[in-house]
C-alpha cells in the first residue's frame, strides 16, 4: 500500500515538474537573451525553447510508465510543449520587454 501511495505522488511530481520546467527555463532564458548588450539572434531562440523542451521531456521519460505509451505521451508533450513556448515566448516579450510584434 506504501509503495502505491508513494508511486502516485511521484507520477504527480514528475507530471508537474514536466508541465512547468520548460516554461520556467524558457523564462529564464529569454529574460538572460533580451539583457545583452548584443542582441541574440532568432536561432538561439529556438535553440533555448528546444533546451526547454528536453528539460521537460527529461521528467516525461522518468514517469513509471510502459515503454510505448511513454514515447507517446514524449512525441505528444514535444508537439504541444513547442506550440505552447512559441506563442508563451511572444506573450512573455511583449508584456516583459515591450516588444510586441
Amino acid at each position: 500500500m506504501e509503495s502505491a501511495v508513494s508511486g502516485h505522488w511521484r507520477s504527480a511530481f514528475f507530471g508537474v515538474a514536466a508541465a512547468l520546467a520548460p516554461t520556467l527555463a524558457f523564462s529564464i532564458y529569454l529574460v538572460v537573451s533580451r539583457n545583452l548588450t548584443r542582441p541574440l539572434d532568432t536561432n538561439l531562440d529556438y535553440a533555448g525553447a528546444a533546451a526547454s523542451i528536453a528539460l521537460g521531456l527529461v521528467f516525461i521519460l522518468r514517469l513509471p510508465l510502459k515503454g510505448n505509451l511513454r514515447i507517446l505521451l514524449a512525441l505528444a508533450f514535444t508537439a504541444l510543449s513547442a506550440a505552447w513556448l512559441f506563442f508563451y515566448g511572444l506573450y512573455f516579450v511583449c508584456t516583459w520587454f515591450q516588444a510586441c510584434l
